[in-house]
């Protein structure tokens, strides 16, 4: 039995970690959580930056020891699989989707705010409609409105 054709190695650990920072990066995610803890965190924005630092360092060395000790193509999936058992792997699976979604529509929004800005930058703008949240439901004529107006 002859092995095919191997696929050669062509990205480094350089290459795989400038991509990750690029695709969390890219859209801009970090933005609206930076002026979050500008205005909320005010003069202990460093620190809440160093807190989450220290976290992120934590995570990272938690991952490395569990790479250690269980040295197959790990994820988050694997370990738990290895450590409890299928049916909590399937429950961590199902939670890193959702988890991705949601990453997924934070990039969206951040997206979509850089395009909004660049539209109006060159003269055009997409409708109010379309870049502003729903306050209430429009009405019908003659119909009830889907639910029931927010009070005031």
């Amino acid at each position: 039995m002859s092995a095919g054709p191997t696929l050669r190695r062509a990205l480094g650990p350089m290459d795989l970690l400038l991509l990750g920072v690029g695709c969390v990066v890219g859209a801009g995610v970090y933005i609206l959580p930076g002026v979050a803890a500008a205005e909320y965190a005010g003069p202990a924005v460093t620190l809440s930056f160093l807190a989450a630092g220290g976290a992120c360092g934590l995570t990272g060395i938690c991952y490395a020891e569990l790479s250690t000790a269980m040295p197959i193509a790990g994820a988050s999936y694997s370990y738990v699989t290895r450590a409890f058992g299928p049916g909590a792997a399937l429950w961590v699976g199902w939670m890193l989707t959702l988890e991705f979604l949601l990453a997924g529509a934070a990039v969206a929004t951040g997206f979509a705010s850089y395009l909004q800005s660049l539209l109006v930058a060159l003269g055009h703008g997409l409708p109010s409609a379309l870049v502003q949240a729903w306050d209430r439901p429009p009405v019908r004529r003659g119909r009830m409105p889907i639910w029931p107006p927010s009070p005031r």
